[in-house]
């Protein structure tokens, strides 16, 4: 999964700030198909012949609406899905970050331990030369 999403300045907190205005941007994008669709419904009513019957064109654009409507639907379930997997990927790859980082941080932190240790021995055999043999300058 490394390198799958490289993210290099977006947070899950970004991510989270940018949801609300995605879904208004679909809102609208739904609602202007509403108005169209609500025009379609005030035509005056209208009637073609097909094959010898008379079929009612409202009924035809109803139907075709209504199969729109799946449609969009359709679209706004897909588009949540591939969103929620989206985000459980990012989360997935952000904990992985953290675990990495952790594990680095505590090399260091260990690094630091040893660099004390060694700076301890270096200041008592320093003490011990200057005791024996005194400070030469």
């Amino acid at each position: 999964m490394d390198g799958a999403f490289n993210l290099p300045y977006m947070t899950i907190e970004d991510w989270k700030d940018i949801a609300p205005y995605t879904i208004g941007i679909l809102t609208t994008i739904i609602a202007l198909k509403k108005d169209w669709i609500a025009s379609k419904f005030e035509k005056a009513k209208q009637e073609i012949a097909v094959g010898g019957e008379v079929e009612d064109l409202e009924s035809k654009q109803l139907g075709n609406v209504e199969k729109e409507i799946e449609i969009y639907r359709g679209l706004l379930d897909d588009l949540s899905t591939r969103h929620k997997v989206t985000m459980d990927e990012i989360q997935v790859t952000f904990d992985q970050q953290v675990f990495k980082l952790r594990e680095e941080i505590q090399e260091l932190r260990d690094l630091i331990e040893s660099q004390k240790k060694y700076i301890t021995n270096s200041n008592r055999r320093l003490k011990s030369y200057i005791d024996k043999y005194g400070e030469h300058i």
